[in-house]
């Protein structure tokens, strides 16, 4: 990502645990399959495209979905590789689940985020 740059914006905070449960399989499926993934997010109307640009480059999108002129248009745009964006999802998704089990939170979206890490990653463990 750009230095400095943030999306949706700065500080922005939203449901991480359903966010990256529904991202990583779609970046898995680009991964895969090479089907370009949506990320949508939940608050506000906000949503990044994952697409490959080269073998093992992709390019995201980042998009505000307002009435306007920037309705279809991309608010920024960066390339970057397959191994390091699924790289950080998953290490986010960790990060989220250890601290959720050092506090004893338990939730059928914590649960769901493991089974999707032990999909996406079946050697490591969470």
């Amino acid at each position: 990502m750009q230095s400095g740059a943030a999306f949706p914006e700065a500080s922005w905070n939203d449901l991480p645990l359903v966010l990256l449960a529904t991202w990583i399989p779609s970046l898995r499926r680009l991964e895969s399959r090479g089907q370009a993934a949506e990320c949508q997010f939940i608050d506000g109307p906000y949503h990044f495209t994952v697409a490959d640009a080269a073998p093992g480059q992709w390019r995201i999108a980042c998009f505000e979905r307002r009435e306007g002129p920037s309705a279809t248009n991309a608010v920024m745009e960066w390339p970057t590789t397959a191994e390091a964006f699924i790289g950080s999802a998953l290490a986010a998704a960790r990060s989220m689940l250890g601290f959720c089990d050092a506090r004893a939170w338990w939730s059928p979206e914590a649960d769901r985020l493991r089974d999707v890490i032990a999909s996406a990653d079946p050697g490591a463990a969470s």
